[in-house]
């Protein structure tokens, strides 16, 4: 927008002195104030043109803005993403419920899909695999009538499909029969439950409540954590007639705290239990396959070992206290075994481990041992590594200092050596050395004798080679950066290497 009428710059009377340090006469004197004055007439002129200026350049701006949107309201009409499939629509709808995380996300994530138009809503209504989870976590403020309608307004709309139910009440609101009705209601179709809770908001269905178990066709898994440790007085049948269970995770609940088809399960984890008691529930699971048990201390009643002929998996959390509970188990079809101990130095786990390996006759194919204090000696480690000639994977993680793992122990994983080398299958190793006193030669000479070596006729070692090498090490152990020896060996041997330097104060 050009500037109307712009006002000229008046011609100086006082042309010849202006700029120079000669002082003006009267006449002059009056001129100059004669000039000014029509100066001042012709800036205000020009502030009154710049005002009605600015008036009109924010009137265009506010235009303009009006026609962008307006241009933008259209073009949304034409975004491909209108004219989606509606079955691509729905199964896009999945993938933001699948991938929000913790689960609660999951049910916000459903209400804005439902929010954004009524095309949307109709669509996630329709889409039954998008309601088959109800994730609650309690808050104090929660009414459960308002919890019992959204619930079975969002579980209905599954249809036939398989649901999951979790529900986390820390904060014991009072659920009165919402969660047995739901259960109830759904019972053909629940697959998964997860519940937090009181074991009196089940109390509707145990061996003394109104209720006769439900039959639940279809559950495979479930997990319950009672928020009291002590024997609730009355069994829990609610989950007794599931014929096809096999997953059950439970915390601070006990054999005789709830009644389940424990003859069928094969995928056990327990907390908070007593020894006794975990031996007891163990004993019920004969076709158990994995188990995974953090105990309490406590005596116990058993007076002899038993044996689990099919559980293949065992992991479990155990101190001075615990680890008894390994005098009695024989597991002869044992691969995978994870212990933790947190007991203290005065402590010998080893005394407890080798009689199982040994009593187990096992083909291991991994050992994850992890210690808080030194509490294995180094024979002891040896003797067990040489009863499970079949392990691929070791993984030795140590909380303090410890003499149980040497350049000695090295030595005998060494092909080549003095003795016969132990573990000839292993090819997968993970280890703390920074809290050991091993030595870089010794671990390169290990590492070597199963990454490069050949026989001259060029065959295969009778070892095999080493896959991966996690090592957490002091600088000294492993050499200096990539250049280092270990990393050239690495290389050539087509070993995945990974390394993690700590410095003597334990400081990564």
């Amino acid at each position: 927008m050009m500037m109307p009428n712009l006002p000229d710059v008046p011609t100086s009377p006082v042309q010849r002195i202006l700029n120079t340090n000669v002082a003006p006469s009267s006449t002059q004197i009056a001129q100059i104030h004669q000039t000014i004055q029509r100066v001042d007439g012709l800036k205000a002129q020009l502030n009154t043109q710049l005002s009605e200026l600015a008036s009109a350049t924010a009137a265009a701006n506010q235009r303009r803005e009006e026609l962008v949107q307006f241009a933008q309201a259209h073009a949304r009409l034409l975004v491909p993403e209108r004219r989606l499939p509606l079955e691509i629509l729905a199964r896009i709808f999945l993938h933001c419920v699948r991938d929000a995380t913790p689960r609660a996300d999951a049910v916000r994530a459903r209400g804005a899909l439902c929010a954004v138009c009524k095309t949307w809503q109709d669509v996630a209504t329709a889409t039954h695999a998008l309601w088959t989870s109800f994730a609650l976590v309690l808050r104090d403020a929660d009414s459960p009538r308002d919890i019992a309608d959204m619930s079975a307004t969002w579980l209905a709309r599954a249809g036939a499909l398989p649901i999951s139910i979790e529900v986390r009440n820390r904060v014991g609101v009072q659920l009165g029969p919402w969660l047995q009705n739901i259960v109830t209601a759904h019972a053909a179709n629940v697959q998964h439950v997860a519940l937090t809770l009181r074991p009196a908001e089940l109390e509707f269905f145990s061996e003394s409540g109104p209720a006769a178990p439900c039959r639940l066709p279809v559950l495979q898994k479930l997990e319950v954590e009672f928020l009291v440790s002590d024997d609730p007085g009355r069994a829990i049948t609610m989950f007794a007639d599931a014929p096809q269970l096999r997953s059950v995770r439970l915390m601070n609940v006990n054999l005789s705290g709830i009644v389940l088809p424990w003859a069928q399960l094969a995928e056990l984890r327990s907390r908070g239990l007593s020894l006794s008691g975990l031996l007891d529930m163990l004993v019920a699971c004969p076709q158990l396959l994995q188990f995974d048990g953090h105990m309490r201390s406590g005596g116990t009643s058993a007076d002899g070992v038993v044996c689990f002929t099919k559980l293949h998996t065992l992991s479990l959390n155990v101190d001075s206290g615990t680890a008894q509970i390994l005098n009695y188990l024989a597991l002869p079809s044992l691969r995978d075994l994870r212990i933790h101990c947190s007991g203290d130095w005065r402590f010998d786990f080893g005394a407890r481990l080798v009689p199982l390996v040994h009593r187990s006759a096992c083909a291991l194919r991994t050992l994850k041992l992890s210690f808080a204090q030194d509490t294995l000696r180094a024979h002891d480690l040896v003797e067990c590594l040489r009863l499970v000639p079949t392990l691929t994977g070791l993984v030795l993680h140590f909380g303090c200092y410890t003499e149980c793992f040497t350049d000695g122990v090295l030595a005998r994983l060494t092909h080549g050596g003095t003795q016969p080398v132990l573990l000839p299958n292993l090819e997968d190793i993970d280890v703390y050395l920074y809290r050991t006193p091993c030595t870089r030669p010794a671990l390169l000479a290990m590492v070597r004798s199963r990454c490069t070596a050949r026989t001259e006729e060029g065959a295969l070692l009778p070892v095999a080679r080493l896959r991966t090498l996690d090592l957490s090490a002091l600088m000294f152990q492993v050499g200096d950066g990539p250049a280092s020896e270990l990393h050239a060996i690495a290389s050539a041997g087509q070993l995945e290497l990974t390394i993690r330097i700590f410095m003597p104060a334990g400081d990564t």
